[in-house]
């Protein structure tokens, strides 16, 4: 799923001069159970924007930030368990995009 959100980001980047959502701006998909998207409208905006399908699901949470022109979004994908064998926090996984077009893939 984070290769499809960063994937989204570069296309929609590359089509609009910017990274959605608008600078300043997050987006929190929560685990299914642990209350409503925020926009409301989180889920179907991700979908037209980034043309990528994310459901509220048990396993993951997901926050996606512009920070704006200078430090690019920001996607982190959160999961209730440890998504690495060798470390790294437990079921935490980042992705920063800038406007140069470089990814770099977090585990902290």
């Amino acid at each position: 799923m984070m290769k499809s959100l960063t994937d989204g980001q570069i296309m929609y980047y590359l089509e609009n001069n910017r990274f959605y959502p608008a600078i300043g701006e997050t987006v929190f998909i929560p685990y299914e159970g642990a209350g409503a998207p925020s926009p409301a409208s989180a889920l179907d905006d991700l979908e037209k924007a980034l043309k990528v399908k994310v459901v509220q699901s048990p396993q993951f949470q997901y926050t996606i930030i512009n920070y704006g022109d200078g430090f690019g979004v920001g996607v982190t994908i959160e999961a209730p368990f440890r998504l690495f064998k060798d470390g790294g926090s437990p079921g935490t996984l980042s992705a920063l995009m800038s406007k140069q077009g470089e990814v770099v893939y977090v585990k902290p």
